[in-house]
């Protein structure tokens, strides 16, 4: 489940990847990045373009003419990724707006994936591989609203204590999964 260097984490792991790519997907053009910033105000933009860059899913082109611009549009790996994350938002929480939904949050990717390897898993070891103690629990709140996971109790206990993946929940982990392996390949 871990990146060739080591890491559970890809340019899909990050909060807005999802509005992004889909973005890009349906203005099916070059665009310039300050048109992202359109649907997506964030201050690390840039930062997250040149990680979907490292990570194949985009090309980036500076154009110097009158000013300098930045065109940013998807590689034949991110218009796989693209069409397959737009698959994720249709059949996540249909009515709910794209940056509502659990699978446009930080770390949503990795913790489905997590869950999908491992079957049901307590919080707590969630957060030993995803750095915010406070965005896991909170992630694990918007993905059980969502649909894709459900709070297990096990045999003996009075509280449920470990999170498993409802089955929309392991088709859309499927997915993660089919994306990871594309970008880590």
């Amino acid at each position: 489940m871990m990146r060739k260097d080591g890491n559970l984490f890809t340019s899909v792991s990050e909060k807005h990847s999802l509005l992004i790519l889909t973005g890009l997907r349906e203005m099916d053009r070059p665009v310039m990045i300050t048109e992202i910033t359109d649907l997506v105000h964030n201050q690390t933009l840039r930062m997250m373009v040149d990680d979907m860059e490292e990570d194949g899913l985009v090309d980036i082109e500076v154009v110097i003419s009158d000013r300098k611009r930045v065109m940013v549009s998807l590689t034949d790996l991110g218009r796989d990724v693209a069409l397959m994350l737009s698959m994720v938002n249709v059949a996540v929480a249909p009515g709910k707006d794209i940056v509502e939904k659990s699978v446009d949050m930080k770390y949503a990717d990795p913790i489905l994936r997590i869950l999908r390897a491992r079957g049901p898993v307590i919080a707590s070891n969630i957060t030993k591989l995803i750095p915010s103690n406070i965005t896991v629990s909170k992630l694990l709140t918007v993905m059980e609203e969502d649909g894709l996971v459900k709070k297990e109790t096990p045999p003996g206990k009075v509280r449920p204590l470990r999170f498993i993946l409802t089955p929309l929940g392991v088709q859309i982990a499927d997915i993660y999964q089919s994306i990871y392996e594309k970008i880590t390949k």
